[in-house]
């Protein structure tokens, strides 16, 4: 597939279109993503490809901002279409309605809100537009966000598999924030992704799972924003990075090395991780470990771990703590309230 189309923005049709259920675009800002998404919903709804579609934001107050005004999801599309109209309307339980002319064409939802649902069928639905999937630092915590996400397609799907119908098309949607964000982590995908953005970008596919991962690279938008005013006044920094880039803030590969463990002892143990010190320097190693462990993943446990090994947390500020893999450095961190 080609991922970009000749106007430089990102083939989104061809991403929703293609074999995998489930795929995950991260890609700099406006490189055509949102835009992209919507416009080829509308094709293929035109073209008879699908009935009607879901666009999901992560929580109900960011759904409600973008129920009406500038920042309602088809805005930029109607601006460039005049002859394109698009209406939003109140349902019920935090839903809205998408209507072309006087036509149902789909739901405006929020994760949040499927969190605690129950009763609640969408038949005539079969791809779901998850936009801005990864929250930027700051931003509102939903509890158990990736149960919360299986529990939203389940609700969407529900059996019609069984009933020998094609699963619900899901596409997500983001700038690249956090790798580290509730989804990958819950998909446990981290470690592939580790290895694709080492390379720059690329994209990471399943078959067995039905799922493909694509970190957009080389984006001729990118390329060609770097030259406007806002990137030239902030120049080689952090917001570059993400928003041309595609970088992710959080991708960090300091400690990151692998190691001898033959040179080390095994300290303990929390869920998932085990960490070594070393036979005959000051140093520390962090790799994954898949048996029953010291320390649970509880709270409890955790402020145990804590106070039994304080000392870690300054090991890791001096250098002195090395990691297997990204994944295993950012569970370290988040057992150690290390940001």
């Amino acid at each position: 597939m080609k991922m970009y189309l000749d106007s430089g923005y990102v083939n989104m049709e061809g991403l929703i279109t293609n074999q995998y259920p489930f795929v995950f675009v991260t890609g700099g800002r406006g490189t055509g993503k949102t835009y992209g998404a919507l416009e080829s919903v509308l094709k293929l709804q035109t073209e008879g490809q699908l009935n009607r579609f879901m666009f999901l934001r992560r929580t109900q107050k960011e759904a409600d901002k973008i129920s009406s005004g500038e920042q309602m999801p088809f805005k930029a599309l109607m601006d460039d279409k005049p002859d394109l109209n698009i209406t939003v309307k109140n349902i019920k339980d935090g839903f809205y309605c998408f209507k072309k002319d006087d036509d149902l064409i789909g739901y405006l939802g929020a994760l949040s809100t499927f969190r605690n649902l129950r009763g609640v069928e969408f038949p005539d639905v079969n791809i779901i537009t998850y936009d801005e999937f990864i929250p930027e630092d700051g931003s509102y915590t939903i509890k158990n966000e990736f149960n919360a996400f299986n529990h939203m397609y389940e609700t969407i799907n529900r059996n019609r598999e069984l009933k020998g119908k094609p699963p619900v098309k899901f596409i997500g949607l983001s700038n690249s924030y956090k790798l580290s964000n509730k989804i990958f982590l819950g998909l446990n995908i981290l470690p592939s992704l580790e290895n694709i953005l080492i390379k720059g970008g690329g994209s990471y596919y399943s078959k067995e799972r039905g799922l493909q991962v694509t970190i957009l690279k080389d984006s001729p938008i990118s390329t060609a924003k770097q030259n406007t005013a806002l990137y030239r006044l902030n120049g080689d920094n952090d917001f570059t990075h993400m928003a041309l880039g595609n970088e992710f803030r959080d991708f960090d590969m300091d400690l990151v090395r692998p190691s001898d463990l033959k040179q080390y002892t095994l300290l303990t143990t929390i869920t998932g991780i085990a960490i070594y010190r070393h036979k005959s320097k000051n140093e520390y190693y962090c790799c994954s470990f898949d048996k029953p462990a010291e320390f649970s993943s509880s709270e409890r446990d955790l402020e145990k771990f804590r106070l039994k090994y304080w000392y870690l947390s300054n090991r890791y500020i001096d250098g002195e703590l090395f990691f297997e893999n990204l994944l295993t450095k950012y569970t370290f961190l988040a057992y150690n309230k290390i940001r």
